[in-house]
C-alpha cells in the first residue's frame, strides 16, 4: 500500500473550506512567530489575501477583529527561532516542563459555517496532529506527517477524555498565572459538551485514541489494542534516537511483542547519519529488528520530477503495525520520536493519534531491510538543527507589554531562585537592564522604561535577553491591547481613510491599499527589497462633503454590525485602535492639519461627523461605552477640539453664533427614513 501523501496547507485549507474559525489552539516545540502570522494564520479564511506580506498583515488584522476568533500559541521556550516581528493579535504563551521539552505539534480549530456571524450553526472542531513545528522548514520543505480528525458538535468522540487530558495539561503548564487562556478555554468548553463513544470499535476497528503528555507509549498501546498489535509488523519512522543504546525500541519490543521490526535509518547526503555507533549495534542484538529505508525512496524524497533534484529530510514520527494474515494496519502518528524522553515516563510533553485503517487489497511494508553500514555516526542533519535544542541559554523571563494607555510593562522571572542581573537588547542595542528579580512575582517598569520598550515593539517583538552569568536567550513579548499598538505600515491621510472606510468587504479595502502601495512606509518597505509605487489622489469622490458623510456613515454600520454580532474587538478597533483605519487615527491627522490637500471646511465636517458618530454610540450602544469609560473620554476630547479649524473658517460678522448654530443643526441626526440607502 502506497504511503499517502499530501501538501500540509492544502490539506487545511480543504478541511476549512466553508466554515469560519470561532478559537484556535496551536502547540509547537520550535517556533518562528513572522512564518506562523505570515503564512499559516492566512490559511484560517476564506478570504483571498494580498500577496504582498505587508498588506497581508494589515488584511489579517481585519479578519482576526471581525470573522477569526481568539488564537493562541504554545510554544516551548527554549524554541523560538527567527527574528521577525510578532504583530498580529494572537496570544504567544511560552511553556517550560521540568522533566523534559514541551514537544506536542497540534492544531485545534474550533469552527462553524461560513456565513453572516449572526447566524448560527453547528459547529465543528478541527483537532490535527502532526510532527511538523511551526516553522518554515517544518510546513515547507521535511518530509513531515500528520492526521486529522473532526469531532461535530452533539455528537459522540472516542478521544474525548484523551483530548480534555491534553488540553488541561497544556492549561497547566503555559505561560504565567493570569495568561489569556480564552481560546484553549473555548476549544475545551466545546469538547467537554461531546458525547461519551459507548462502544470503542466500530465493525471490528478501534475508533481513534490520542496518547498524548508525559504518558509512556508502549503500555499505553498494550491498554488499548495489545491483542491486535502483537505478532504484527513494525515499522518506525523518527528521525531522532537516544545517545547510547536502543532502549525505546526494545521497550516497544518487550511489550507489544512484533513479530519482526523495521526502523527507518535516516541517512544524509554524504552517507553519514545522525545516531551514533551504538544505538546502531543495539537495534542489530534485538530480535528481529532491523535498520530500514523507505521503498522507492529517492523518489519519495525527492523535491520536484528532476532526479536530481534535492532531498528532502525526514521529520516524520509514525510507528505502524501491519499484519497481513489478518489485513490489520494501524498508526501512531505525531510527535514521538524513537526516544526515551519522548516514549518513556514523565519525559517529554508529547501528542500523538492512534489509528486503525481499512487495510488496502494488497498490504505492505513501507521499509525494506538496509544492510549498507553507515559511512560516519552522529552527524546531525543541517536541515534538522532548528528542531533541536539550540546553544543559546533557555531564559525563564516573561515580559507583557499592555498597549491600552497608560501604557504598561511587567516582567516575571519564571524560576525556583532569584534571578541575575538583566539586559534586554534589540540587534545589539540595549533597551533596558534591571538588577536582580525575585522568583515568579511580577515586577512593574518604570515609566521610562516602559517608554524604552515601546519604541522597539514598533518593529519587534523578539528580544534577546543578556544574563549577567554570560549566557543569553531570546524571548518573545507578550503584547495585549494590540488594537492600540500604532501603525508604522502605512499611512493614509484622512480623505483615503474616509474611502478605506467605504469598501463594504475585506476584499475591497485589500484592493484599495493595494492601489495607493505609496502609503506604506518607506523605511519599513525598503528593508524587505520592495520598491514603492508613486502615491496617486485619492478617488475625486472622497475629496467632497459627500464622500465625508458616506465614509463616516460605513463606519457607523460597521459598528452596529460588529457590536450586534458580538464583535466589539472590531469596534472597539474602529472607534479606540491606532491603526491605520482607526477614528483615533484620522481625528489626530485631521487635527493637526498633517494633510495640506484638504481645506478647513472639510475638516471641520470630519471632526463634526465624529462628533455625531460619538453622540449616536452614547444614546445607543451604552452597554458598550460604559465598558469603554477612558477611551469615550478621549474620543469626546478629539471631537470637541474644533478652535483651532473655526477660526480658519470665514462666514460673517457673526462667526462664533453661525458656528454654533450650524454645529446645533448638523448634530440633529436624521431619522434612518431620511437618510438615503447605501448606492
Amino acid at each position: 500500500m502506497p504511503i499517502p501523501r499530501q501538501v500540509l496547507s492544502d490539506t487545511l485549507r480543504k478541511l476549512l473550506s466553508g466554515r469560519r474559525v470561532t478559537a484556535g489552539v496551536f502547540t509547537t516545540y520550535t517556533f518562528e512567530p513572522q512564518f506562523f502570522e505570515e503564512e499559516i494564520v492566512s490559511l484560517l479564511s476564506d478570504e483571498m489575501v494580498s500577496a504582498e506580506p505587508k498588506l497581508r498583515m494589515l488584511q489579517l488584522e481585519e479578519l482576526l477583529r471581525s470573522t477569526i476568533g481568539p488564537l493562541a500559541v504554545y510554544y516551548d521556550r527554549g524554541g523560538l527561532r527567527g527574528d521577525g516581528a510578532a504583530r498580529l493579535d494572537i496570544r504567544y504563551l511560552p511553556v517550560h516542563l521540568r522533566t523534559g521539552v514541551f514537544h506536542p505539534k497540534v492544531i485545534l480549530l474550533l469552527t462553524k459555517p461560513s456565513g453572516p456571524a449572526d447566524v448560527d450553526g453547528e459547529a465543528s472542531l478541527i483537532c490535527g496532529i502532526l510532527s511538523a513545528n511551526i516553522t518554515k522548514t517544518g510546513w515547507w520543505s521535511l518530509l513531515e506527517c500528520a492526521h486529522f480528525e473532526i469531532a461535530e458538535e452533539g455528537q459522540r468522540c472516542s478521544y474525548r477524555q484523551d483530548l480534555i487530558d491534553l488540553l488541561k495539561g497544556i492549561r497547566g503548564i503555559g505561560g504565567a498565572a493570569d495568561a489569556d487562556h480564552r481560546a484553549l478555554d473555548a476549544v475545551l468548553s466545546f469538547v467537554g459538551a461531546l458525547d461519551r463513544v459507548e462502544h470503542a470499535t466500530l465493525n471490528g476497528r478501534l475508533r481513534p485514541r490520542i496518547v498524548a503528555g508525559t504518558r509512556p507509549l508502549a503500555p499505553f498501546l498494550d491498554e488499548i489494542r495489545g491483542d491486535a498489535l502483537r505478532g504484527a509488523t513494525l515499522e518506525v519512522i523518527s528521525p531522532f534516537f537516544d545517545e547510547h543504546n536502543a532502549s525505546p525500541l526494545r521497550q516497544l519490543v518487550t511489550v507489544l511483542k512484533p513479530k519482526r521490526a523495521f526502523v527507518y535509518l535516516p541517512r544524509n547526503s554524504d552517507g553519514s547519519v545522525a545516531c551514533s555507533a551504538s544505538v546502531y549495534e543495539d537495534v542489530s542484538t534485538i530480535t528481529g529488528a532491523n535498520w530500514a529505508q523507505f521503498k522507492g525512496e529517492d523518489t519519495l524524497l525527492r523535491i520536484g520530477k528532476d532526479k536530481h533534484a534535492k532531498a528532502r529530510s525526514v521529520h516524520a514520527k509514525v510507528y505502524r503495525f501491519t499484519d497481513r494474515a489478518t489485513a490489520y494496519e494501524s498508526l501512531v502518528v505525531g510527535s514521538h520520536n524513537l526516544t526515551t524522553a519522548a516514549t518513556g515516563k514523565g519525559g517529554n510533553f508529547e501528542a500523538s493519534y492512534f489509528v486503525e485503517v481499512e487495510a488496502g487489497a494488497r498490504l505492505e511494508t513501507w521499509l525494506e531491510t538496509d544492510e549498507k553500514r553507515p559511512k560516519a555516526f552522529d552527524v546531525c542533519d543541517p536541515a534538522l538543527e532548528s528542531s533541536m535544542p539550540q546553544d543559546d541559554a533557555v531564559v525563564p523571563l516573561q515580559v507583557k507589554f499592555n498597549w491600552e494607555k497608560p501604557r504598561t510593562a511587567r516582567l516575571l522571572w519564571d524560576a525556583d531562585t532569584t534571578s541575575p542581573t538583566l539586559q534586554v537588547a534589540l540587534k545589539g542595542a540595549e533597551v533596558l537592564s534591571c538588577d536582580s528579580l525575585p522568583p515568579r512575582q511580577w515586577k512593574a517598569l518604570s515609566e521610562p522604561e516602559t517608554v524604552a520598550l515601546e519604541s522597539v515593539l514598533v518593529s519587534s517583538a523578539l528580544l534577546t535577553v543578556r544574563l549577567s552569568d554570560g549566557n543569553s536567550g531570546t524571548i518573545l513579548v507578550q503584547e495585549e491591547g494590540m488594537a492600540r499598538k500604532p501603525s508604522i505600515l502605512l499611512s493614509l491621510s484622512p480623505t483615503e481613510i474616509l474611502a478605506y472606510w467605504a469598501r463594504l468587504t475585506v476584499e475591497q479595502r485589500v484592493q484599495y491599499l493595494e492601489e495607493r502601495m505609496g502609503g506604506l512606509d518607506a523605511a519599513s518597505l525598503s528593508q524587505e527589497g520592495l520598491d514603492l509605487l508613486e502615491r496617486q489622489s485619492a478617488t475625486s469622490m472622497f475629496e467632497t462633503y459627500a464622500g465625508i458623510f458616506h465614509g463616516f456613515e460605513m463606519l457607523r454600520e460597521r459598528v452596529e454590525e460588529s457590536l450586534a454580532a458580538g464583535q466589539d474587538k472590531q469596534a472597539d478597533y474602529l472607534l479606540f485602535g491606532e491603526r491605520h483605519d482607526s477614528l483615533p487615527r484620522l481625528l489626530h491627522r485631521v487635527l493637526a492639519n498633517e494633510d495640506e490637500k484638504l481645506d478647513a471646511v472639510s475638516r471641520y465636517l470630519m471632526v463634526l461627523s465624529a462628533r455625531q458618530l460619538v453622540r449616536w454610540l452614547k444614546r445607543s450602544q451604552g452597554d458598550f461605552v460604559s465598558q469603554h469609560t477612558r477611551d469615550m473620554g478621549e474620543l469626546t476630547r478629539l471631537t470637541e477640539a474644533t478652535e483651532e479649524i473655526r477660526a480658519q473658517l470665514t462666514v460673517g460678522r457673526d462667526h462664533v453664533a453661525f458656528l454654533d448654530w450650524f454645529e446645533g443643526q448638523f448634530l440633529r441626526r436624521a431619522p434612518s427614513s431620511q437618510r438615503s440607502e447605501r448606492g
